[in-house]
């Protein structure tokens, strides 16, 4: 059971082991965990979607 406050959502086991490979081979990137990644690349993306003239 996730958390309160959180929402568990499944990926498919070829991206998070890609993922993984991400964080083991690229230390500098500062990633902990797959779930700091993952929230990382949603929160660019939301950023990058807001910038455009659609969303406003």
């Amino acid at each position: 059971m996730p958390r309160k406050g959180w929402k568990s959502i499944s990926i498919p086991v070829e991206m998070v082991a890609r993922i993984q490979r991400v964080i083991e081979n690229r230390p500098d990137l500062g990633y902990r965990s797959v779930a700091d990644f993952i929230i990382d690349a949603i929160r660019r993306r939301l950023e990058e979607i807001s910038k455009s003239p659609l969303d406003r």
